[in-house]
C-alpha cells in the first residue's frame, strides 16, 4: 500500500464501518488518484478523509465521491479542512449526493481560499438552488484556478442562473460551465448573450434541457451570429413565449422602461437596445433617459449619440458611455418602421454561421426549432432561402 498512487474502490458497497479503516491505512504521501463513488462516504468516512488533508505531505490530486450519499454536513468537515491547510487537490467528484445550499456555502469558501487549487469541480444532481447558484456567483469573482465547473440539474431557477452567469464576467480562467437541467429561462439566456460576447476563456457552455424560451433563445442565437469562441450547448430544451420577457422584434411595447441595473436581466435588456441602436441609429433612438445611482442622489439626464467611431458615448462629455451596473434607468426607446433593402441582408459569413449552428442540432426537432427562432430576427434573399 506505500507505493500506491492511484485506487479505485468505486462501487464496492463500502459503509462508514469499513472506509475509515481503509483510509486511513492510505498512504497519502504517495496516492494522488482516490476513487470512492458509488459507496457510503457519509459521516465517519468524510471525517476520515477530513483528517488526511491535515498532512503537509498529502499529494492527494483527484478524489471522486460521487453517489456517496454525501450531505451538507459532510462537505463542511471537508472545507473546513482543505480552506485552512495546504492541499494540492485539482479534480473533486460530487455528483450525485445530497448537497444543498448550506454545502454550497461551505463549497464556495473553500473555492474562494488561498488553498483552493482546483480545476475541475462536478456537483452536479445535488440540491443547492438559487441560494447554492448565488453563492456560487461569489466565489467565481475570487476564484482562479477553476477550468470545469458542472452545476447541472441543481435546481438554480431562473433568477439563481442570472446571478451566476453574470458573475462569469469577471472571471478568466473557467473554459467550460455546464448548468443543463436547471429550469432556467429566458432572463438567463439574455444574460449569456452579452456575458459571452468576447470572453477571455469560456469555451463551452451547456444549457440542454432547460426551458430556455423564445426570446431567450433568440437573443443567444443573435450573439453567436455576431461571432462567438463559445460553444453554446441548447439541446432537448423548450422554447415557451412570454409575454412578460423583453420583445427584441417590437421594443417599443415595453415603452417606458424602468429598469433596476442591479437585476442581471434588465442590465442585459439595455445592453440589447443599445446594440439595436448601433447597428440601426437611423431608425432607432433613446428618448427621455434619466438615470439614479441610489435613493438619496439626484437624477441625472442622458443624451446618447453615436461617435465617428461607432461608439455610443454621452453626448455631454463624449466619453463612452457604459452601461452601470447598479441604479434605475428609465428612458423611451424608439424603433421607426422601415422596409427592409438588400444591404439589410444577412452577410455571408453570419449565414455560414446560420447552417452551421442548423447541422449541429442532434434531433430534427432541435433543428427544425432552431432555423425558426434564427429567422426571426434575420433578412435573407431568395436566393440563400433557397440554398
Amino acid at each position: 500500500m506505500d507505493r500506491l498512487q492511484s485506487i479505485g474502490l468505486t462501487d464496492n458497497r463500502l459503509t462508514s464501518l469499513s472506509l475509515p479503516t481503509i483510509i486511513n491505512n492510505l498512504n497519502f504521501a504517495t496516492v494522488m488518484d482516490l476513487d470512492l463513488s458509488f459507496n457510503q462516504v457519509h459521516d465517519q468516512g468524510a471525517k476520515a478523509l477530513a483528517n488526511h488533508f491535515k498532512y503537509t505531505n498529502n499529494v492527494l490530486r483527484f478524489l471522486d465521491i460521487s453517489n456517496c450519499s454525501i450531505k451538507s454536513s459532510d462537505i463542511k468537515i471537508l472545507c473546513d479542512i482543505l480552506k485552512i491547510y495546504p492541499n494540492q487537490l485539482e479534480e473533486f467528484y460530487l455528483s450525485g449526493n445530497n448537497i444543498t445550499e448550506d454545502g454550497a456555502i461551505d463549497l464556495c469558501a473553500y473555492l474562494s481560499s488561498r488553498t483552493c487549487n482546483l480545476n475541475i469541480l462536478d456537483l452536479s444532481w445535488n440540491h443547492i438552488g438559487e441560494l447554492g447558484a448565488i453563492e456560487f456567483s461569489h466565489a467565481m469573482k475570487i476564484n482562479k484556478s477553476l477550468i470545469k465547473l458542472n452545476l447541472a440539474s441543481n435546481s438554480l431557477n431562473d433568477k439563481g442562473g442570472q446571478r451566476f452567469i453574470d458573475s462569469l464576467a469577471d472571471q478568466n480562467t473557467l473554459v467550460e460551465v455546464n448548468i443543463a437541467q436547471n429550469g432556467i429561462s429566458n432572463g438567463t439566456c439574455f444574460v449569456v448573450s452579452q456575458v459571452l460576447k468576447g470572453h477571455p476563456s469560456l469555451r463551452r457552455l451547456d444549457l440542454s434541457l432547460n426551458p430556455l424560451g423564445e426570446a431567450g433563445a433568440r437573443s443567444i442565437f443573435r450573439t453567436i451570429l455576431r461571432g462567438l469562441s463559445c460553444f453554446v450547448i441548447m439541446r432537448n430544451s423548450s422554447y415557451p413565449e412570454n409575454n412578460n420577457i423583453f420583445n427584441h422584434t417590437y421594443p417599443m411595447m415595453d415603452n417606458p422602461y424602468h429598469l433596476d441595473l442591479s437585476e442581471p436581466y434588465k442590465h442585459a435588456v439595455v445592453q440589447e437596445l443599445i446594440m439595436k441602436y448601433l447597428n440601426d441609429p437611423q431608425h432607432c433612438y433613446f428618448e427621455n433617459m434619466t438615470y439614479k445611482e441610489s435613493i438619496k442622489s439626484s437624477e441625472q439626464s442622458i443624451h446618447l449619440s453615436i461617435n465617428s467611431n461607432g461608439i455610443v458615448v454621452n453626448k455631454a462629455t463624449q466619453e463612452k458611455w457604459k452601461v452601470p451596473k447598479h441604479g434605475v434607468l428609465k428612458f423611451h426607446f424608439h424603433q421607426e418602421i422601415f422596409v427592409p433593402t438588400i444591404d439589410h441582408r444577412i452577410p455571408d459569413k453570419d449565414f455560414q454561421m446560420l447552417q452551421i449552428i442548423i447541422e449541429n442540432g442532434v434531433t430534427e426537432i432541435d433543428k427544425r426549432t432552431w432555423l425558426s427562432l434564427l429567422c426571426q430576427d434575420i433578412y435573407l434573399t431568395t436566393s440563400q432561402v433557397m440554398f
